[in-house]
């Protein structure tokens, strides 16, 4: 906020300006980094400084890093993850994502990551079929982690995301814009919003290109919706496992190495 102020970007009253911080946290405890790690004021002066000096050119870091580090998707250790697109009138849609979600991002039965189906050319590698044996032990492990940890499995959880595009979006329509991004989360993580679930996405909108009209807003919300989907796919995949407070929280790759058996490393866009 006090970035924020200092720039002159806020809600305008007069001669000065309210700094307004939209916020919210995963619940990642014990999981993973200092239990006693919290943001601090200089942490939001470090993300704005961040924010405004950031390479365009250089791509989201995904993986266990920032609210990845203890994230977690139902059995499976979670990340950070990203995704964009362009639309055929130039307008760019993007979503990141920190996937920590009770619900799982792979079919339980199969082993199918859930968002591999809805990904564009380069957002993931080629995958197997899961072998059924390690499907079969990769759910025993995850639930007999539950019951190791003393820690209901629906004690921590909450999915965060922004979708932005370049358009230029009102209040409602960014409103728009997050809602529908929900319904993309829908097709990554199953259960999803469950009782247990704090899941927030927020919409961003850089004003850069024109107004769209309908049809062309319609196509700015339903490609945020598709790059939340992939992005948590990307998430999950780009997720290493980590071992905290006496549990391992494998990753996807870890615990079904046959899906990626023959093929290339999945490599991220940091």
């Amino acid at each position: 906020m006090e970035r924020l102020d200092e720039a002159g970007i806020g809600f305008p009253l007069g001669d000065i300006v309210v700094p307004i911080v939209p916020a919210a946290v995963v619940f990642d405890l014990g999981r993973g980094g200092d239990f006693r790690a919290r943001p601090d004021a200089d942490m939001g002066a470090a993300a704005y400084d961040d924010a405004v000096s950031v390479d365009a050119t250089a791509g989201v870091v995904e993986g266990n890093v920032g609210g990845g580090t203890g994230s977690k998707v139902g059995g499976l250790k979670g990340a950070v993850g990203s995704a964009s697109a362009v639309l055929p009138d130039g307008t760019t849609v993007a979503a990141v994502v920190v996937a920590n979600a009770i619900g799982s991002s792979a079919d339980p039965v199969t082993g199918e990551l859930y968002a591999a189906r809805f990904g564009l050319p380069g957002d993931f590698p080629p995958m197997n079929p899961a072998d059924p044996a390690e499907v079969a032990a990769a759910r025993r492990l995850a639930e007999e982690r539950a019951k190791a940890s003393g820690v209901p499995p629906y004690a921590m959880a909450t999915t965060i995301g922004v979708v932005a595009t370049d358009a230029t979006l009102g209040k409602a329509q960014c409103q728009k814009l997050a809602g529908i991004g929900h319904d993309g989360l829908a097709r990554a993580v199953r259960p999803v919003h469950t009782m247990f679930d704090g899941d927030t996405i927020f919409a961003l909108a850089t004003c850069a290109r024109d107004v769209p009209d309908a049809w062309r807003f319609h196509a700015i919300l339903e490609a945020g919706a598709d790059c939340v989907t992939r992005a948590v796919g990307r998430a999950v995949l780009a997720a290493e496992s980590v071992t905290a407070a006496g549990i391992t929280w494998r990753s996807y790759r870890d615990a079904l190495p046959s899906v990626f058996r023959g093929q290339p490393r999945f490599q991220d866009r940091s």
